[in-house]
């Protein structure tokens, strides 16, 4: 195995020491016996450009340039000719464009369809499956089919509501589709497939029931916030209490941003910290209004301090509450939308008899992860006698 990690010239070391097999090799369809991976088309035609290229440079005699750094490695410690290696180079050629469907330079993508299709029968499936690549359009085709359920199935229509709501809440489009299909992604990501198996189990409608209590504690802490800083602004309003007659506008500042759905309430200025942060916020008592408010002003604030100190603590402990509801429901729904995305996904794979490629390494890990290495290499056949392996 040649291993080679990113930037240290990967694709000319391999390509090195697969062009040294084969043109030191007794026969010349010693390619046939190689396999090399990578990850992206675009690397394995570099990689089979590379090796084509070079036998063809050598089959012609050129061992000048690039070519002849080659050569040089590939006849280092041998007895081998220059004019040796282009009659080599010439055989070798010929040999494999006859036969290029065996020269193997693949991606690792091609290399577990391979393995898929050795242990298909161990894995139970059929024999004549097919292969998508349109991860996308299969994605967007189980969306789809979700969302015209609603109206007609109860339990699918609530949850794409509550996803709209979601979004609204936001500020963001209603339009459900696009958002849809971005997280329908999940499905397809190994870093989510565990955390997303754990939730196979449990029935759409419970987490339905659950979305509807979280939604409603939190349009109670919301109400509740907005109660309290009407009755403060009542309070204000009744005595004539206004916005400059405070420290940088003091409670009033944050009532107006509860009541303002375009706002959120910000708890962190330094007034409202001291207040917050100490285990009696009556005591010591607070000066919340300027030195140059009014008299009555003054008296008004100094006759209410409780009650506006008290007011200020409910609104802070339900806004934290508010927020950590929010911020569940927010996890929650687009959770239970992708496992209700996923029944569509699965459901129109096995109606077309199509994995994808992200079902080839779960599916190989469920079954190999246990078989010592060897067994792989087996079960391939016994065809390959040397694996160049390209960043794993």
């Amino acid at each position: 195995m040649y291993n080679a990690s990113a930037g240290s010239g990967k694709t000319f070391a391999l390509t090195v020491a697969f062009l040294e097999k084969i043109l030191h090799a007794k026969t010349d369809d010693g390619y046939k016996k190689l396999l090399a991976i990578t990850f992206t088309n675009k690397a394995v035609a570099e990689m089979k450009n590379r090796i084509l290229g070079t036998l063809a440079s050598f089959a012609q005699g050129d061992f000048t340039g690039g070519a002849g750094d080659l050569a040089k490695q590939i006849l280092q410690g041998s007895t081998m000719t220059h004019a040796q290696l282009q009659a080599k180079s010439q055989a070798v050629l010929v040999h494999l464009l006859h036969h290029y469907a065996q020269f193997h330079v693949e991606t690792i993508d091609r290399f577990n369809h391979r393995l898929l299709k050795t242990f298909s029968k161990d894995l139970k499936l059929s024999s004549n499956f097919e292969v998508s690549l349109e991860t996308g359009l299969l994605l967007a085709e189980a969306v789809d089919a979700l969302i015209d359920q609603a109206g007609r199935d109860d339990q699918i229509t609530d949850l794409l509501v509550s996803f709209a709501l979601n979004k609204t809440e936001e500020s963001r489009s209603w339009d459900i589709a696009f958002d849809l299909n971005e997280t329908a992604w999940m499905i397809v990501k190994e870093n989510d497939a565990p955390h997303l198996a754990k939730l196979k189990d449990v029935p759409l409608g419970d987490f339905i029931e659950f979305a509807h209590k979280l939604r409603q504690e939190k349009d109670q802490r919301e109400d509740d916030m907005r109660q309290i800083a009407r009755d403060i602004m009542g309070l204000c309003d009744s005595h004539g209490i206004l916005f400059e007659h405070l420290s940088y506008g003091s409670f009033i500042k944050i009532m107006q941003e509860v009541l303002d759905p375009r706002l959120v309430p910000s708890f962190d200025r330094k007034w409202a910290q001291n207040i917050l942060q100490q285990d009696n916020p009556l005591e010591p008592r607070h000066r919340l209004y300027k030195t140059t408010a009014p008299k009555e002003i003054k008296a008004a604030v100094d006759e209410h301090h409780d009650t506006i100190i008290k007011a200020l603590v409910q609104i802070h402990r339900a806004f934290i509450e508010f927020t950590h509801l929010k911020n569940t429901l927010n996890q929650l729904v687009p959770l239970t939308v992708v496992e209700a995305i996923e029944k569509e996904f699965e459901r129109i794979k096995k109606e077309n008899n199509t994995l994808v490629i992200s079902d080839f390494n779960k599916l190989l890990s469920e079954e190999i992860q246990n078989q010592p290495a060897p067994f792989i290499y087996e079960r391939l056949g016994e065809r390959f006698t040397h694996y160049f392996i390209d960043e794993f």
